[in-house]
Order: C-alpha cells, then sequence, then structure tokens
C-alpha cells in the first residue's frame, strides 16, 4: 500500500510539475509580447550622423528659468557607438558632461543642405510719411 501511495503521489507531483512549466511558458510569453508592443523601437544612428542632445535632464549652466531653455541642443557628431542604446558624441569643450549619451536622449538632425545656414528673417519696411492712410467712415 506505501508503494501505490508513493506512486501516485509522484504522478501528481509530475502532473503539478507539468502544468507549471506550461504556466510559465504562457506567462513569458505574454509578458514578452507586453513588453515589444510597448518597447520603443531604436533607430540606429551611424558614425558621422548629427544628432539632437536632449538637455532636459542634464546639470548645465544656471538659467533663470529652466522652462524656457530648448529642449535639444546642437546637433552633435557621433564619434562612436558604443551598444547599440549608448552612443559617444562629439560635444562642444566649453560643456562640462559625460559625452556619452542614452538613444533616448538622441534625435536626428535634420540632412538638407540648408540646416547649417542661419535662418534670415525679413521684415517689410514702410515708410511712414509714405504709407497710404486709411479713415474709417463708419462703424
Amino acid at each position: 500500500m506505501d508503494r501505490d501511495n508513493a506512486d501516485r503521489f509522484a504522478e501528481k507531483m509530475n502532473r503539478i510539475n507539468e502544468d507549471l512549466q506550461q504556466q510559465m511558458c504562457l506567462t513569458q510569453a505574454m509578458y514578452e509580447n507586453f513588453i515589444n508592443h510597448h518597447q520603443q523601437l531604436t533607430s540606429a544612428y551611424r558614425v558621422g550622423d548629427k544628432v539632437w542632445l536632449n538637455i532636459q535632464n542634464l546639470a548645465l549652466k544656471k538659467h533663470s528659468s529652466k522652462k524656457l531653455l530648448a529642449k535639444y541642443q546642437n546637433p552633435y557628431k557621433v564619434l562612436e557607438i558604443i551598444s547599440p542604446h549608448v552612443y559617444h558624441l562629439n560635444l562642444l569643450n566649453n560643456l562640462e558632461i559625460h559625452d556619452i549619451f542614452h538613444i533616448n536622449l538622441l534625435q536626428l538632425s535634420a540632412n538638407d543642405s540648408l540646416s547649417n545656414q542661419i535662418p534670415l528673417i525679413f521684415f517689410s519696411m514702410v515708410n511712414a510719411q509714405s504709407a497710404k492712410k486709411y479713415e474709417v467712415e463708419a462703424i
């Protein structure tokens, strides 16, 4: 009788073990689908690409209002790809921060030919004396 009880107990434990393994595989697959669905797609930057640097969380020089600063700073050149998510940038010498950044802090700069030019703002100059004057007849 003891041998029969031991065999039944072993069978029961094997079934429980199989059920738990199936549940673990199912849970792992669900977790993997969730993570892959919510994971940010990483765009691979190449060495030589110019990227904008998100400076909102960096401790730069003190400014009167951090809200008024630009969110991204100068396009910097990618010098080295340390890993698919970490890049080494060519920062200016006056920035006293580490020059290696996570991909979440970078955004690809536009590659148009006019991106390095300073935009010009044209104002229409009107001579106040020669300008036509309008009078309102009725309201």
